[in-house]
């Protein structure tokens, strides 16, 4: 029987007892930090662009500029201190030998040796130089290629093959009927050209021929 009463008893007491939402809450006025500045979570919400990626750790744009600058300045400074057929200019003779070389590199790595393995360049820039020597008569003792000069030479590779592609990229909408600058329509028409061109082609097969 007094546990019946003190279950009805608890229940009365609940009943009775007004929700957690109705319960006064007393006031407290706002420190004044509180009032000054916004917590870190307001903050993210109250910037914008840049401000708020740095909140939430990404990079802000501002940095994004600042690496990008950087890394501007840093090639720049690289180039400047790259040796050019330029630098050559003040002795007239040695000149003349080092363009002839790398006019024999340019035509070797755009014909018969247009992907060359690092230590295949090395020997050929050795040769080009050689023949470029005998070219106008010097001696092989004339100069010796220091590794400035080799670094130099070696651009002949990547830069040749990046001109032959520009020439070729410049002609080729032309000498297969396709229209460089196409239009939604026309990109259709484009591709359906290309499919028309490679059909039946010696150059062009399905890998899965060979799976």
């Amino acid at each position: 029987m007094s546990s019946c009463w003190s279950a009805l008893r608890a229940a009365s007491v609940l009943a009775e007892t007004p929700p957690p939402s109705s319960i006064s809450q007393p006031q407290h006025s706002p420190s004044p930090a509180s009032s000054s500045a916004p917590t870190s979570h307001r903050g993210s919400l109250e910037f914008s662009g840049s401000h708020a990626c740095s909140f939430e750790g990404g990079e802000s744009n501002t940095d994004g500029a600042a690496r990008q600058e950087a890394r501007k300045a840093k090639k720049a400074m690289y180039n400047s201190r790259r040796k050019r057929y330029k630098h050559y200019h003040e002795d007239a003779s040695l000149y003349k030998v080092i363009r002839k070389a790398g006019y024999l590199l340019q035509v070797l790595f755009s014909t018969s040796l247009p992907f060359p393995s690092d230590e295949a360049r090395d020997d050929e820039i050795k040769l080009a130089f050689e023949k470029a020597l005998d070219t106008f008569g010097f001696a092989d003792d004339f100069y010796n290629l220091s590794i400035e000069d080799m670094k130099m030479l070696q651009q002949e590779d990547g830069s040749i093959r990046s001109r032959v592609q520009r020439e070729v990229n410049a002609r080729i909408a032309t000498v297969y009927g396709l229209d460089p600058a196409p239009s939604p329509s026309q990109v259709l028409r484009n591709k359906e050209r290309v499919s028309a061109l490679l059909k039946d082609s010696a150059f062009h097969y399905e890998v899965d021929m060979f799976c």
